[in-house]
């Protein structure tokens, strides 16, 4: 079958039905965004105003308006792309479109970019990537987090890239590795802190005594995805300002999937279920892969690929230390709860007996399909009301200003 260059670099090889599940799911998870006119999300319009503000801002014949009330931050701060990506666009589409080629973007990265590290760690584990679809339209994207969730995407995209490179990294491929890390940067600073941590975990992992010149050499070429995150270090400071969450809400949130829930706790059975997936494919790689039958009284199998299961330990770690407030960031122990998951997801057995392997796919095509049906009904109801909402848009004259009343801090 003859490839296109495009999906041959991004691994997404259509040659089996399982590959054709992937692609018709990632279709499927493009609807809740373009079926309806307003996206569900709290800080969405924010994001939106604020880009029209950073198109806008030098045109002050028609926005007189924006120089006299803001200040532009030409600073190389965090959460600057979904604001970039959505002004450029602007001059091309209207406000409501560029959102929603800015979600359209977020959601391939999200799924290309975890099947692409997982088809570069083992072709055979690219059907887990079925697993992500859950994952997409999760509380923190309904929140309106959007450079967030793309910092996840690139951190997905940054590990995976490095890992193909690993045993023969050139130049070439640090430029490019670097360029993910400045976009991952540009997104979130807690994507970027956890993608550099994983790289110095698998970089530490992947030593071998036999290539140790051509290991250290990764050094150099990889510092420069270092230099913006340690400069908002240094000049933001790291001090907390969130408390901890209880033992009890740190282990109902996390083995309960609870970032899932978006608006009642439906989602909640998705997510346990997705959990209990997850331990049984544990215990399947732990004795099946990692523990060899003949001799795992006597020793553990290491590979390469534990550094994974080490890192998800660590991520896991963080999620209980790491206050819910530092550096000026909050929902951090939300964030926070995702990278245990995704980041085993490398590590788990993927060379399963074909009836088992297909038992698993439709365990996890029917929890996508279920939760794109439960989107599939809210979201058009949200539509609904933000239409009704927006309804006396018309009737408010020119620089005149709305004092909307919310009366549920809870937004609903």
């Amino acid at each position: 079958m003859i490839q296109h260059p495009i999906l041959k670099k991004l691994n997404l090889h259509i040659s089996s039905w399982e590959d054709r599940i992937f692609l018709l799911l990632v279709l499927l998870y493009l609807l809740p965004i373009w079926s309806i006119q307003f996206f569900p999300s709290q800080d969405g319009p924010s994001h939106v105003y604020n880009a029209l503000i950073v198109k806008e801002y030098f045109n002050t014949d028609e926005y007189p308006l924006f120089q006299k009330y803001y200040n532009l931050n030409a600073k190389p701060i965090p959460n600057w792309f979904g604001h970039a990506i959505m002004a450029m666009l602007m001059f091309v589409v209207n406000p409501l479109i560029a959102e929603k080629l800015l979600l359209t973007g977020y959601v391939l990265l999200f799924l290309l970019g975890g099947r692409y590290l997982l088809t570069n760690v083992d072709p055979a584990k690219k059907w887990l990537a079925l697993t992500l679809f859950p994952f997409v339209y999760n509380y923190l994207l309904n929140m309106g987090f959007y450079n967030f969730s793309y910092s996840v995407g690139f951190f997905l995209l940054a590990v995976g890239y490095w890992w193909k490179h690993h045993q023969n990294l050139r130049p070439n491929h640090a430029v490019i590795f670097n360029l993910i890390m400045v976009c991952c940067y540009f997104s979130h600073m807690v994507s970027t802190v956890i993608a550099l941590l994983s790289i110095a975990v698998l970089w530490l992992v992947t030593i071998r005594l036999t290539e140790i010149k051509k290991h250290l050499l990764q050094i150099p070429m990889l510092l420069p995805s270092c230099i913006l995150p340690l400069w908002f270090v240094i000049s933001h400071g790291a001090t907390s300002h969130g408390s901890h969450w209880t033992p009890q809400r740190l282990f109902d949130y996390f083995t309960r999937l609870e970032v899932f829930i978006s608006f009642n706790n439906f989602q909640l059975y998705i997510g346990k279920i997705l959990v209990f997936c997850f331990l049984v494919s544990l215990l399947v790689s732990i004795f099946t892969d990692k523990l060899r039958w003949i001799e795992r009284f006597r020793k553990l199998h290491l590979q390469k690929e534990d550094g994974f299961l080490l890192l998800s330990i660590i991520c896991l770690i963080l999620y209980i230390k790491v206050p819910d407030g530092m550096s000026g960031g909050g929902f951090i122990t939300h964030r926070l709860s995702l990278y245990p998951y995704l980041i085993l997801l490398p590590w788990l057995y993927g060379t399963l007996k074909q009836p088992i392997k297909w038992l698993a796919i439709t365990v996890l095509v029917a929890l996508a399909l279920v939760n794109f049906v439960y989107l599939m009904r809210w979201y058009p109801m949200l539509d609904k009301d933000m239409k009704e909402f927006r309804s006396g848009v018309e009737a408010v004259e020119p620089n005149r200003t709305i004092m909307p009343l919310i009366f549920n801090n809870h937004g609903h």
